[in-house]
């Protein structure tokens, strides 16, 4: 199996598996990668094969590209959407993708997260070189994509680049004085779907603050919202 950086999509059989692994859009053709590709820690901390749950399945099915998912703690929405991004990211040219989390520590783990299934591709006859390997930045050598690592504690958010994928998360723990306008410097820089797509995610933290409004704003009875609202209990497995 070889990278995509030396394999166009034009160059890989249309009608192949591996194509459909690495290009189909569909939130089918995402899960198979995912559960082809990817290794991920279980709650005994083993490394073992990711097999998606059925909160994970129901995510990838809903996405729209500007979403808002309210979860409950341990439904993984978190380790789905890296998923989703890290199989963009590799499979595309150019595309810079923003993780952003409450905290700094906890941005650095998604950026471990990140690191790891990177690894998972390697093992699999995809190696991706990387040409910037940074606390604030990866970037793949010869596809030019990459992940930006910022958090809710840093002074400026997407002011400076475009954003053509972000993830958000845990927002209703973002501190109240600086989310808005952090949110108001990175909505700008993502153009809509399907180029731009953006989660923002979080568990609740009670009926105030921005996380709040976002999802009162993005109900169904809402005709001028550009967002769409989830719900994901821990109920589902």
């Amino acid at each position: 199996l070889l990278p995509p950086v030396t394999r166009l999509a034009e160059e890989i059989d249309p009608s192949s598996d591996l194509h459909r692994l690495l290009f189909d859009s569909s939130p089918e053709a995402t899960k198979d990668w995912i559960e082809a590709f990817l290794t991920i820690p279980d709650t005994r901390g083993r490394i073992v094969d990711f097999r998606t749950y059925p909160q994970q399945g129901a995510m990838l099915r809903n996405h729209t590209g500007r979403d808002y998912t309210v979860k409950g703690r341990q439904t993984r929405a978190s380790s789905l959407f890296l998923a989703r991004r890290v199989r963009r990211v590799t499979t595309s040219w150019g595309l810079k993708c923003l993780i952003a989390a409450h905290d700094d520590f906890t941005t650095g783990l998604f950026r471990a997260r990140i690191q790891h299934h990177i690894r998972d591709l390697a093992n699999h006859g995809m190696v991706y070189k990387l040409k910037v390997d940074n606390d604030d930045e990866m970037v793949i050598d010869g596809l030019e994509s990459g992940f930006v690592f910022q958090s809710g504690e840093q002074r400026v958010m997407g002011r400076s680049f475009a954003v053509l994928d972000a993830l958000i998360s845990e927002y209703a723990h973002w501190k109240p004085e600086k989310a808005s306008e952090l949110m108001g410097g990175l909505l700008p820089a993502v153009p809509g779907p399907p180029y731009g797509l953006i989660d923002i995610e979080s568990t609740p933290r009670g009926a105030e603050g921005d996380f709040y409004e976002g999802v009162l704003d993005a109900q169904p009875n809402n005709p001028n919202s550009q967002w769409s609202v989830h719900f994901y209990p821990w109920w589902m497995e």
